[in-house]
């Protein structure tokens, strides 16, 4: 969760992702921003040059069209909602180590029953931001465990994942 709401790491970690939203170029990102974060000109989903083929969803709104928005429901679901689908991530522990991660995307089903219909393009970069995340999770999580770790520290750019940690422990006591 706490990687999804932060994109100080996304400069290094997803140079494709900062390519179609430049925003994210900047390590900042403001998930809470109404307005979301734009893709470069002209671009309309999540893959390699953010053009699509595929309609839009029925209800975007036209200044919505160009980017994206994304939302954590805590504890465990992570929205992105993009103008051609909407792609859905539920996160569930299986211990202290390990975490059982279900992405999905989310068509229209006009969308998805069309003779043309093809996702081939946002699954295959999807898939590469995603091992991405992963990789860079393994390798937090191993520093975390380490003997040498005994603490963090917030950085400016982390307010977001701050702010989930201490929903946790509000509820965990």
């Amino acid at each position: 969760v706490e990687n999804f709401c932060e994109c100080y790491h996304c400069p290094a970690v997803h140079p494709e992702l900062c390519a179609i939203i430049p925003g994210f170029r900047s390590g900042v990102i403001q998930q809470e921003n109404p307005g979301g974060a734009l893709f470069v000109e002209g671009g309309r989903t999540t893959n390699f040059d953010a053009k699509t083929k595929r309609p839009l969803i029925s209800t975007v709104e036209p200044q919505d069209e160009g980017g994206v928005r994304s939302t954590t429901v805590y504890p465990n679901l992570l929205l992105v909602l993009v103008p051609d689908h909407v792609q859905a991530w539920t996160l569930w522990p299986m211990g202290p180590a390990r975490t059982r991660v279900v992405f999905e995307w989310l068509f229209e089903p006009e969308t998805a029953a069309r003779r043309d219909f093809d996702m081939n393009d946002v699954g295959a970069f999807m898939d590469l931001v995603n091992n991405q995340d992963k990789d860079v999770c393994e390798s937090v999580q191993k520093g975390v465990a380490s003997r040498g770790f005994s603490g963090a520290v917030y950085s400016l750019g982390e307010h977001l994942p701050r702010k989930f940690n201490a929903w946790v422990r509000e509820r965990i006591g």
